[in-house]
C-alpha cells in the first residue's frame, strides 16, 4: 500500500476523535488473535467522557499498558485496523495519546504522519466561541465561500490585571502545540524503559523548561513587568486567578477557573489515583533539596549516586518529573506532576463538586495559565541550586586558542536598520476540519493573530590564527541588558535570562572567515507553517524521506524566536561564541551527529533528535548553565577572544 494511502488511514484514525468512527477498517477486524488487544481498549478504566492527563500517575499507567499493546501488533495494517475499531470504545484523549506514542516508537511506522494535537482537539487551543461560528459557517455557507473565523489577541481580563499583557504569548497556538507535542516525543512513563530512556532526557526536561521561563521573562520585560516569582510556598493563597474561557466540544463542559487568592489543599480523589497531602509533597521537595546540598542522591537500594558532575542534572530532572528513569521514585516522589495536580484541582480537591481539573491538568493547556510559569520557575531554581554546587568554567574550558570573533552584526534584506530586529502582529489560518465533533464537515479556517518578526541574518567575521583548520560550535544567545527600572543587570542576572537563539557547527580554515547564518536556520525553531498548516506539511513529505516525519512538529515556533520588544525599541544584548567541543558520535548513525535529520529539520536545541544522541557534547545552555567565578561581575569581564557581544534593538510595530 502506498505511503499516501497509509497516511490517509492514519488521518482517519486520529481525526474527529469524539465521533464514532464507523470506518471501513473496523469491519475488517475478524482475526481472533487480536481479541486480547481489543479487550485492552474497552478495559482501560476511563470513560469516554473522562478527562485524561499524562500528569496523573494512574492515567500514565493505563496509557503505558495500552501503548505496549499497540506496539506489539505485528503489522502496520493490523495496527490501523484495530485502532479504527478500538477508538470507538475508548476515551478519545487517551486513544490519540497512545496511538501517537505507538507510531513514534514502532520500528515500522517511521513514515506515518501524526496529526497535530490542535487538529484533533482544537477545543483545547481555541476559544469556545470559535466553534459556534464554525457551526454557522458550515451549515449556512457553501464550501469555497467560507471566510476564516478571526481570533484577535484573546483578552481574558481587563487591563487592571497586569498579566493580561502576556496573553499573546501564553495563548499562542505555536507555544501550546510545542509543549503538548514535546510531551508526546519525550514521555516519562512506559512499560518498555527504552521508550523513555532517551539520551540526556532529564537534562533536556530541565533545559526546555528553563528556556520557557527565560523567554517568558523576556516577554515580561518587554511589557514592563518584573520577572516571574517562583511558586515556592503552597500554604500561601495564590494571588493570581485564571479563567480559561475554553470548552470541551463533546461535553460542552467549560474548563474550571481558579479565583484570586485560591488555596492549595490536600488532594483526595481516589478515582484518579490522587491521594496525597501537602506535608508529604513538601517532604519530597525537602529530600531532593537536601540531596543537592549534600551532593548525593539515594537509589532504590540505598546506594549513593554523586551529583556534582555532568550527569547530576540528568538525575535531578528525572527525579523532579518522576520518570521511570528516576533512581528512587518512592523516596523522592512525583514533585512536578503532583504539583500540576495540586494547582489543577485547587477548586475541588476532594471531588465534592464533581469538577474536572483546570488547564494546569494537561500539557496541551497548561501553558495558558500564569501559574505554570511560577511553578516551573520554582523547579528551575531547585536545579540551579545544584548548578551552583559545580565549579565555575575555567578560561581553558571557555576559550578556543587561536580563534577570535572580530565582529558580528544583524542584517535584514529589506533595507532595515542594522542591529535592529523588527516585530509586529501577523495572521495565519488554521484548518479546524479534522477536529470538529459536529456535521456538516469540510474546510473551515480560524485566523490567528500572533507575534512575528522580520527574517534577519547574523553576519560573523571570525579569525583562525592557527596553522590548521579548526572545527567548533557557534552559540548565540539573547538577553535584556537592564531591568524594567533601567538598572544594568549583573552577570548572574543576565545568565538566568539568556535565551538560546541558535547553535550550529562551523569549520574555520586558517585566516579570516566570513560567515552568514539566517534566522530561519535556527536549531531552536521549526517553521511556523508546521504549526498553522500541518496538513500542507504532511502532503509535502514523501515516503522516501529517512525521517520520522512526526518530528516536524517538534520544536519552538519560529514566530516566537524573538521577544516582542517595544514601540520605542527595547535594548537587548546578543552574545555569540565559538566553542571547541568534542564531536558527538552516535552509534546509530556510525558517525558524527551534527543535528540534522532527513528532510525534516529538527529543532534539536530544545527537542533533541528522534532516537539519537543529543547533538552537543557540552551541558545544555553552555556557557550560561552554571554560575561564573566570583570575580566575574559583568558579562564584559566574562568575555574571551572567541566571544563577542552586540547591542541589539527590538522594535515592535503595533499593526
Amino acid at each position: 500500500m502506498s505511503s499516501h494511502k497509509v497516511n490517509k488511514r492514519v488521518g482517519s484514525v486520529m481525526s474527529r476523535p469524539h465521533q464514532k468512527a464507523g470506518l471501513e477498517d473496523a469491519e475488517k477486524n475478524t482475526d481472533p488473535q487480536n481479541q486480547e488487544i481489543l479487550l485492552a481498549f474497552t478495559l482501560t478504566g476511563l470513560n469516554r467522557s473522562d478527562f485524561f492527563s499524562q500528569f496523573f500517575p494512574l492515567h500514565r499507567q493505563i496509557a503505558s499498558r495500552l501503548i505496549d499493546y499497540l506496539i506489539s501488533i505485528d503489522s502496520v495494517d493490523k495496527l490501523l485496523q484495530i485502532s479504527s475499531y478500538g477508538r470507538d470504545f475508548i476515551n478519545p484523549n487517551l486513544f490519540n495519546y497512545c496511538f501517537g506514542m505507538a507510531v513514534l516508537n514502532r520500528k515500522d511506522t517511521a513514515d506515518l504522519l501524526l496529526l497535530s494535537p490542535a487538529e484533533t482537539f482544537p477545543d483545547k487551543f481555541f476559544p469556545a466561541e470559535v466553534f459556534q461560528h464554525a457551526i454557522e459557517e458550515l451549515t449556512v455557507v457553501p464550501e469555497g465561500s467560507r471566510k476564516p473565523i478571526l481570533i484577535d489577541i484573546p483578552k481574558m481580563a481587563t487591563d487592571k490585571y497586569a498579566e493580561v499583557r502576556l496573553e499573546y504569548f501564553r495563548h499562542d497556538l505555536g507555544l501550546n502545540v510545542c509543549y503538548d507535542f514535546w510531551h508526546l516525543t519525550h514521555p516519562f512513563e512506559a512499560v518498555k524503559r527504552e521508550i523513555v530512556d532517551l539520551d540526556r532526557r532529564g537534562e533536556l526536561w530541565y533545559y526546555f523548561h528553563q528556556q520557557i521561563i527565560a523567554r517568558y521573562n523576556a516577554e515580561r520585560y518587554c511589557n514592563g513587568l518584573l520577572p516571574v516569582v517562583p511558586l515556592s510556598n503552597f500554604d500561601e493563597p495564590i494571588e493570581e486567578g485564571y479563567f480559561p474561557k475554553i470548552c470541551t466540544q463533546y461535553l460542552l463542559h467549560s474548563w474550571a477557573p481558579r479565583f484570586d487568592n485560591s488555596k492549595i489543599r490536600d488532594l483526595h480523589r481516589p478515582y484518579e489515583g490522587l491521594v496525597v497531602n501537602k506535608t508529604k509533597f513538601q517532604r519530597w521537595i525537602d529530600r531532593i533539596c537536601n540531596a543537592i546540598e549534600l551532593g548525593n542522591i539515594l537509589d532504590d537500594k540505598g546506594a549513593q549516586i554523586p551529583l556534582n558532575n555532568d550527569k547530576g542534572v540528568d538525575h535531578i530532572g528525572n527525579i523532579l518529573q518522576s520518570s521511570v528513569l528516576s533512581p528512587n521514585r518512592t523516596y523522592y516522589g512525583d514533585i512536578c506532576n503532583i504539583g500540576h495536580a495540586f494547582i489543577a484541582y485547587c477548586h475541588d480537591p476532594e471531588n465534592m463538586a464533581l469538577q474536572a481539573y483546570s488547564v494546569m491538568g494537561e500539557p496541551s493547556t497548561c501553558t495558558r495559565d500564569v501559574l505554570f510559569y511560577r511553578w516551573y520557575a520554582f523547579l528551575v531554581r531547585i536545579v540551579q541550586n545544584h548548578k551552583s554546587q559545580l565549579p565555575a568554567y575555567t578560561k581553558n574550558q571557555l576559550g578556543f586558542d587561536g580563534i577570535k570573533i572580530s565582529s558580528i552584526s544583524i542584517e535584514n534584506g529589506k533595507g532595515g536598520k542594522q542591529n535592529q530586529i523588527n516585530t509586529s502582529w501577523d495572521e495565519s489560518d488554521f484548518n479546524l476540519k479534522n477536529g470538529l465533533s459536529f456535521q456538516p464537515d469540510g474546510d473551515i479556517f480560524v485566523r490567528c493573530v500572533h507575534l512575528a518578526h522580520e527574517d534577519f541574518q547574523y553576519v560573523f567575521d571570525i579569525e583562525n590564527n592557527s596553522s590548521s583548520q579548526q572545527t567548533g560550535t557557534v552559540r548565540i544567545f539573547l538577553s535584556q541588558k537592564n531591568n524594567v527600572r533601567d538598572r544594568e543587570l549583573t552577570f548572574e542576572e543576565i545568565r538566568m535570562l539568556m535565551i538560546e537563539l541558535d547553535r550550529f557547527p562551523v569549520n574555520l580554515p586558517p585566516g579570516k572567515n566570513h560567515i552568514i547564518r539566517r534566522s530561519t536556520e535556527s536549531s531552536v525553531t521549526i517553521p511556523s507553517k508546521n504549526i498553522f498548516e500541518p496538513d500542507v506539511i504532511r502532503q509535502s513529505i514523501t515516503s522516501k524521506s529517512n525521517v520520522d516525519s512526526s518530528y516536524c512538529l517538534s520544536g519552538w515556533p519560529a514566530h516566537l524566536l524573538i521577544p516582542k520588544g517595544t514601540k520605542e525599541g527595547a535594548n537587548f544584548l546578543l552574545f555569540a561564541m565559538v566553542s571547541k567541543d568534542d564531536p558527538v558520535v552516535d552509534p546509530s548513525t556510525k558517525g558524527s551527529n551534527d543535528g540534522t535529520y532527513g528532510k525534516c529539520r529538527s529543532a534539536s536545541s530544545y527537542c533533541s533528535l528522534p532516537k539519537r544522541k543529543y547533538p552537543d557534547s557540552r551541558s545544555m545552555g553552555f556557557p550560561f548553565d552554571r554560575p561564573a567565578a566570583l570575580d566575574v561581575l559583568s558579562l564584559h569581564s566574562y568575555l574571551q577572544p572567541n566571544m563577542k557581544t552586540l547591542d541589539v534593538t527590538i522594535k515592535f510595530s503595533d499593526k
